[in-house]
């Protein structure tokens, strides 16, 4: 089975992509045709994005990988589950071929549904990295015998925006814990995202990419993280979200970061606009082998 961390280590330099994908609210079956074409190394299904009700991340990853050939990531929430709970669902999605999964902990539940939905958290985010090194060791949360082993590649995620130094320090902690790569959600700060992957470039973890997450801004769209100033200006200005993201992609390429997470906007009611991140992973596909030769 294909691993993020084999991908990139078998990448001599290209650039690898990771491009965020939403699923269906709905039941009925069909063909998610408009994310066949992404030209991504993985589809990274969201976790019930919004809050809402949606189809499973493990249902539509196991699709896209084995209806459609498209190697897929699902995302698991510690929020929403105990862990027996947890556990075999991870179990479930092994068995259906998938292996790599990104950890987080899912936002604080909304006011509106303050007395229809409970918080669980048997789990946090560290905790259940560990859990799953056990589990690629033949072993449950009770440290009781599994059937066989796992072989689950994890990754984690890191906001800058909520505060590099607090971030990189958690993002350690993850990887210590045994996260395998990270997911940056979208930032603007090259600095801090060079600082980012510097930083998971020493000690005995030398080998942790950091997929850098690029947003394609848009005036009706829902923005990821916070947008700087000079940023919405931009945009304001009629500069196109799709030039803007190229621009930071090139800089982070300049830097040495050949790994992004493409992040496509959100428009009105969920939907998303797949055609503009497809355009920008083309541009990225188009980046020379090195980045520190490049010439724009």
């Amino acid at each position: 089975m294909t691993t993020v961390t084999n991908v990139v280590v078998s990448s001599s330099g290209r650039p690898v992509i990771i491009c965020d994908v939403s699923p269906p609210r709905g039941g009925s079956s069909g063909s998610p045709t408009e994310v066949a074409d992404i030209d991504a190394d993985f589809l990274s299904v969201a976790y019930n994005p919004g809050q809402s009700v949606r189809v499973s991340s493990v249902f539509i990853a196991s699709y896209l990988q084995e209806g459609l050939g498209k190697p897929a990531v699902f995302t698991l929430a510690t929020r929403d589950m105990n862990r027996i709970a947890v556990q075999s669902l991870l179990l479930g999605a092994h068995w259906q071929g998938l292996r790599n999964v990104v950890v987080v902990r899912g936002d604080p539940i909304q006011s509106r549904d303050t007395g229809r939905v409970t918080t669980v958290s048997d789990y946090t985010t560290t905790s259940l990295l560990t859990d799953i090194v056990g589990m690629n060791r033949a072993l449950d949360f009770r440290g009781l015998a599994l059937a066989a082993p796992t072989r689950f590649c994890a990754g984690a995620t890191v906001d800058l925006s909520k505060g590099a130094d607090r971030e990189i320090s958690l993002a350690v902690r993850k990887v210590n814990a045994g996260a395998e790569y990270l997911l940056a959600q979208s930032h603007f700060g090259v600095h801090d995202l060079v600082n980012l992957r510097r930083r998971m470039s020493q000690g005995p973890n030398v080998q942790i990419p950091v997929f850098a997450g690029v947003q394609i801004l848009s005036h009706d769209g829902i923005d990821f993280g916070n947008v700087p100033d000079d940023i919405r200006n931009e945009l304001d200005s009629g500069r196109s979200g799709l030039d803007i993201a190229r621009q930071l992609v090139f800089d982070l390429w300049s830097e040495g970061i050949s790994t992004f997470y493409v992040l496509p906007t959100i428009l009105q009611r969920g939907l998303r606009d797949y055609k503009a991140a497809s355009e920008l992973i083309e541009y990225i596909r188009t980046l020379p082998s090195s980045p520190f030769n490049a010439s724009r």
